[in-house]
């Protein structure tokens, strides 16, 4: 069993327990020595200009003080403080509540030699300081160096400090110090700075703190008391982090992630049974002979192959297994699809897919989820005449004259459950045989591109879309609603992409049309911009959709930076701008094709401000070389590279005019969708 994180809850109870003078955060220890031409040969950290930027903004009477009102300072030879506490706990400017009594032998360590110090200090905030001479001695005395090194020392410690207060240090900010950081007590600090974050932002880089704690042994030990809170309050937390750990672990057995896994997975780890109203004996007396048990788990024969015996209602105290019958449940769905990858016809899987369904359903209902879906709900069945065996021109399976609305109400009509007034129609792919982290990588920097541009408000729309690993090879995809694919119109309708958007939105005059037309082109300009920047590749029809509203929308991100099918890096344009799109766009000389231009400009003006947040997620995915997209030694210098952070406006202007040419009259694009016409029969 892993022991609990201890939680100390008052300020008042920490005085009594230690000595008086109190101070938050004692192991800040900066020992590294920053002189005035820079920092010395060897210290590769730098701060980043959008780190610049916010350290400009900080007030400068915003170093922190003790309870006494006395300036804070963080004396170099205090432990570093190893416990952290949830956020529920008060916060005040002395970080009240953290405490822990340092390990004795911590105590006896002599201080680390010179070279071992830290390398995390802060530069002048002026890269052109590194470049200049040295003033020319005067006739005032200088005072000695090793005064000099004290002071700048401790104006570092503060002013980092300053920063990591600051209510501009956010999730973005925080991964990257720790990351970076190699100094046990800023990474502790750090750690514990998690406890004060939403835990929406705390998710969004969960693939990031997953790679951390497998690859990074110092930083593991600092996070786990971060996840093992988490895995307390949470099951869907316990198993997103369980499946990330399994998916991005190397085949070391007796690993620390393999341990916290299995420690999850055991359930070892979970939330602690709350006081209150119980049932008593005579309530349940219906439900005696029910005791919580795992025997049925798994066995689709029994009808119960996902009950947990549990009969405690939403908050269980009687010890049975609840995450067991969530991972027996995506384990039946997953090993349908490996069974049915032995099934050569297209028409016989089906069959077989939807026999196989059919013998799930005598399991449900059960409180199993699809994680695909964050708000609560259990799965009643499976409806097995709405599945289909996907390929790759078809991955949204949706019929091109029918809505998901249309849908919707159609098998709620027909389902035995349909009257139930909480009763909802939720669609999953699941996939098995490849590799979905690349993908999952792909849809998180989407999200943060979006995020971006929706704070420079800039109107260009993406849609991401969620991706779930469970291990390497399988996982679950979020279904892209009410939209076909570009080769699904050509082959169902023949007719252009213009005269579809006419025909479903009304004339080219008409308010309707001209909606579906700005939606377009502020769509396409996006996945432009996002396809030049991740390089994306495998453009062919049946990856593009199209909406109901006329948003182009992108999917199967499969080769991504320095990949490409059969590493042939055959589709050279730098995004796919086909005759099609441009005639959407009413001609390359109308007035909808300039502001699709300029969408592509001002989108990368503000990605590249925001650049460092977006790089560091990739950076982070790099370690254990697990994802083939980055195993090159410059795909992340190539990347930072596309964000052109040397030229001026003017200059990116005349980029963005030259990459929209070279896209448009590209010949390696119309020669990949004839590729793909002749071997696969996409459109």
């Amino acid at each position: 069993m892993l022991e609990d994180v201890p939680v100390h809850g008052s300020r008042s109870d920490l005085r009594n327990t230690r000595a008086a003078t109190h101070q938050r955060n004692f192991s800040l220890d900066f020992r590294h020595v920053t002189s005035s031409n820079g920092p010395p040969p060897g210290c590769g950290h730098q701060r980043n200009r959008s780190l610049d930027s916010v350290l400009q903004r900080i007030p400068e009477d915003m170093t922190p003080t003790s309870p006494e009102g006395a300036p804070l300072r963080l004396p170099m030879e205090i432990p570093a403080p190893r416990l952290a506490l949830p956020p529920d706990v008060p916060a005040g400017s002395d970080d009240s509540g953290i405490h822990t009594p340092p390990d004795a032998a911590d105590e006896e360590l002599p201080p680390p030699p010179a070279a071992a110090r830290s390398r995390e200090s802060l530069d002048s905030g002026n890269p052109e300081d590194t470049d200049k001479p040295p003033d020319p001695p005067d006739s005032v005395v200088e005072p000695p160096k090793s005064e000099i090194s004290a002071a700048e020392t401790s104006k570092n410690k503060d002013f980092l400090l300053r920063l990591f207060e600051s209510k501009l240090f956010d999730m973005s900010m925080a991964i990257s110090y720790l990351f970076n950081s190699k100094e046990p007590g800023v990474q502790s600090y750090l750690a514990n700075k998690l406890f004060s974050f939403p835990f929406e932002d705390v998710d969004f880089y969960l693939p990031q703190l997953a790679t951390m704690y497998i690859e990074m042994g110092d930083v593991a030990d600092v996070l786990k008391p971060y996840l093992v809170y988490r895995c307390k309050q949470s099951a869907e937390f316990s198993l997103r982090l369980a499946w990330l750990l399994t998916a991005f672990s190397a085949d070391v057995k007796r690993s620390k992630a393999i341990k916290l896994r299995d420690s999850i997975l055991a359930e070892e780890i979970r939330p602690a049974a709350r006081r209150g109203h119980h049932r008593s004996q005579s309530d349940a007396s219906a439900l005696r002979l029910v005791t919580p048990s795992g025997r049925h788990l798994g066995d689709l024969a029994s009808g119960r192959a996902f009950d947990n015996g549990c009969v405690c209602g939403e908050q269980c105290s009687c010890g049975a297994p609840r995450l067991a019958p969530q991972t027996q449940f995506l384990q039946a769905l997953t090993n349908i699809g490996r069974r049915l990858a032995g099934v050569a016809d297209k028409e016989r899987r089906n069959g077989r897919l939807r026999a196989e369904l059919a013998s799930l359903d005598l399991n449900l209902p059960a409180r199993v989820w699809l994680p695909l879906h964050h708000r609560p709900h259990c799965v009643l069945r499976i409806p097995p005449h709405a599945a289909a065996v996907l390929n790759s021109k078809d991955k949204v399976s949706n019929n091109i004259k029918e809505s998901w609305e249309s849908k919707l109400a159609r098998m709620r009509s027909s389902s035995p459950y349909g009257s139930l007034a909480g009763w909802r129609l939720l669609g999953c792919i699941v996939k098995v045989g490849d590799d979905l982290r690349q993908e999952m990588l792909a849809a998180q920097l989407l999200r943060r591109l979006q995020a971006v541009w929706d704070l420079e408000r800039v109107p260009l729309r993406l849609h991401p879309y969620e991706i779930l690993c469970l291990d390497k090879e399988s996982g679950l995809i979020q279904p892209v609603l009410n939209s076909v694919s570009l080769h699904q119109i050509k082959k169902q309708s023949g007719a252009s992409l213009r005269a579809w958007l006419e025909l479903e939105h009304g004339p080219a005059t008409s308010e309707g049309f001209m909606r579906a037309q700005n939606n377009f082109v502020e769509s396409a300009a996006a996945y432009a911009l996002t396809s030049y920047l991740l390089q994306l590749k495998d453009r062919h029809n049946g990856n593009i959709l199209l909406d109901s509203a006329g948003h182009i929308i992108h999917i199967d991100f499969g080769f991504i930076f320095s990949i490409s099918p059969k590493n042939l890096g055959f589709e050279s344009s730098p995004f796919k701008l086909t005759q099609e799109f441009v005639e959407v766009m009413d001609g390359e000389n109308s007035d909808m094709f300039q502001y699709f231009k300029i969408l592509i400009l001002r989108g990368l003006i503000a990605a590249r401000k925001h650049c460092d947040q977006i790089i560091h997620i990739v950076e982070l995915m790099r370690m254990g070389g697990q994802l083939a997209c980055l195993r090159s030694s410059s795909a992340v210098s190539s990347f930072r590279a596309r964000f052109h952070l040397g030229k001026t406006e003017p200059q990116l202007q005349t980029l963005v005019d030259r990459l929209v040419r070279d896209a448009q009259h590209s010949l390696s694009t119309r020669l990949y969708d004839n590729y793909q016409y002749y071997t696969n029969g996409i459109l």
